[in-house]
């Protein structure tokens, strides 16, 4: 309960309401029995959730700055990690898009 607590103020300020969502949502979950929950099934490595990208820039651009962002977030996603991912220079990135925060 103390980790909700911390959690929850760090994330959304004191709000006793929001914390006592919170904790009924957090018992509830704790007091379900394992054998009640169905297991779960793994996709194939073959199905894809992320279409592969097609073949005009903006399309691998999208492509891999999904693949980046993910890896690394969103700060530490530089145009230079991109452009490797994408297959392309940082120059042609800054000609379709002037800077990271417009794409």
């Amino acid at each position: 309960m103390t980790m909700m607590q911390i959690f929850a103020t760090s994330q959304f300020g004191w709000d006793r309401e929001y914390q006592a969502i919170l904790e009924k949502l957090l018992i509830a979950t704790l007091e379900v029995e394992p054998s009640d929950v169905a297991p779960v099934t793994f996709r194939p490595p073959d199905d894809r959730i992320i279409l592969a990208p097609a073949d005009d820039l903006k399309a691998q651009l999208a492509y891999a700055t999904f693949g980046v962002v993910g890896k690394s977030g969103y700060t530490r996603a530089t145009i230079s990690r991109i452009a490797r991912r994408a297959n392309c220079s940082p120059g042609a990135i800054y000609k379709l898009y002037p800077s990271k925060k417009t794409w």
